[in-house]
Formats: C-alpha cells, sequence, structure tokens
C-alpha cells in the first residue's frame, strides 16, 4: 500500500476504535506471507483472522 503496510493499518484501526470507543470492526489480514511469525504480527497488530494467499474460496 503506498501510505501504509496492512499491519500498520490494523494499528491505526485499533487505535482509533479504542480513542472513539466504537465497536470493534473484524479485520481479516490476507497475505503470501505465512510463516509462523508473520501470522503473529497480524494478530498481534490486531487481525482477528490470517488468511495465506493463494486460497481458494
Amino acid at each position: 500500500m503506498p501510505v501504509m503496510d496492512g499491519l500498520t493499518a490494523t494499528r491505526a484501526i485499533r487505535e482509533r476504535e479504542v480513542a472513539k470507543q466504537s465497536a470493534r470492526k473484524p479485520i481479516i489480514a490476507l497475505s503470501a506471507n505465512a510463516m509462523t511469525h508473520h501470522k503473529a504480527e497480524a494478530f498481534e497488530a490486531g487481525a482477528d483472522l490470517h488468511i495465506a494467499k493463494p486460497f481458494t474460496p
């Protein structure tokens, strides 16, 4: 993404939810980075689910 990466965006969304006391929105991380530490980073940033690419719906 041109301005920020997905993890930074996820953190920003979670921070905004807390600041505005709004409901938690589901965030699904969709990434080609599927190693254990990549998934952990997504969850630590606030993602609710991690889906590795490629995937079959």
